[in-house]
């Protein structure tokens, strides 16, 4: 579609408002374009739009969308350096990977807890998702990691007793939030902070704790599954 001069001033002028955060209308756009109302509603209706509202709306939805796709992975994860986080949870997994280890349910039906234990089966890391409290304390086993996947402020937390326990019990402690709980410091041995992300009110929490330990348990695997059998290809051969 061909626009003339005056309609990409319009365009452009509408684009910047937008892109600035400012709320304007069919009168402020007209005066500063220096046009008559009726260009711009008659322009408005060429993009195929019923009127400068719905075209006002519809550009400023589409900026919205653009600007958050294209905004980086790293950037929205963790409130810190992503691989140095990455790092650090690689090394606490090998270091505990022959002990008991646990991920809390929060004792409801839990996706995400679920999810981790058993990606952490996966790879020989032995974490059962749970909130028993007998489970916890009552193992053969050496104890390990214990993984508190949830600690947000907007969730009641049901896992405080239980992390309790197993801190008492000797379990190093990881939690995840997108918030600092002061009554968690004297529990959490290591914390992880996810970034808040605001689009259309969309709760990302739960799809970054798991992006971010897919990228953990892929560097582990490349750290300690196809890094040692190319070494081990490499003297043999």
């Amino acid at each position: 579609m061909k626009l003339t001069d005056i309609e990409k001033d319009i365009m452009h002028c509408l684009n910047m408002k937008i892109a600035d955060h400012q709320k304007v209308t069919l009168a402020q756009i007209a005066e500063e374009c220096h046009v008559a109302k009726s260009t711009v509603v008659k322009f408005s209706k060429k993009l195929g739009y019923s009127g400068f509202v719905e075209m006002y709306y519809q550009l400023s939805d589409r900026q919205k969308k653009k600007a958050f796709s294209e905004i980086t992975l790293a950037d929205t994860l963790v409130e810190r350096d992503l691989n140095e986080c990455i790092d650090e949870l690689v090394d606490i997994l090998y270091r505990f990977k022959n002990c008991k280890n646990f991920v809390n349910s929060y004792g409801r039906d839990d996706m995400l807890s679920a999810y981790i234990a058993r990606k952490l089966m996966m790879f020989d890391l032995f974490a059962p998702s749970t909130y028993d409290f007998a489970m916890v304390k009552n193992l053969y086993l050496s104890k390990g990691v214990a993984l508190f996947p949830d600690l947000r402020k907007t969730h009641p937390f049901e896992g405080k007793d239980i992390m309790k326990l197993a801190k008492q019990e000797g379990y190093y402690i990881v939690a995840f939030s997108d918030t600092e709980l002061t009554w968690a410091k004297k529990y959490v041995d290591y914390f992880v902070k996810i970034k808040v992300t605001e689009y259309k009110s969309a709760d990302f929490f739960e799809a970054k704790i798991i992006m971010l330990m897919e990228m953990v348990l892929s560097e582990y695997s490349r750290t300690y599954y196809f890094d040692k059998a190319n070494d081990e290809v490499q003297k043999n051969g």
